[in-house]
């Protein structure tokens, strides 16, 4: 069963800049791995290890996660509304 927050993204995944959303939590979430992997790279002690490798972890699966969500195609509002070539007159 999906949290409250989960399924609240999905929902916001699922609108027109759903894409542009996942984008952006993509690149924060790429940005906390990277901070944490550099840390654990620069030493812990075995009592920190655990609780920052974990976090990594955590950090990866949630952008597997997000990576396999379904999105909205971002929406060009500036777009001209063109009727496709069959329901034009010559």
């Amino acid at each position: 069963m999906d949290t409250p927050a989960l399924t609240d993204l999905k929902v916001r995944l699922a609108q027109p800049q759903g894409a542009t959303l996942r984008d952006e939590l993509l690149e924060r979430v790429d940005a906390l791995e990277l901070r944490l992997r550099t840390r654990i790279a620069a030493g812990l002690s075995r009592e920190e290890f655990p609780d920052w490798f974990m976090t990594a972890e955590a950090a990866a699966a949630a952008r597997e996660i997000l990576a396999m969500q379904r999105v909205a195609e971002p929406v060009d509002l500036q777009a001209p509304d063109m009727a496709p070539a069959s329901f034009t007159y010559p």
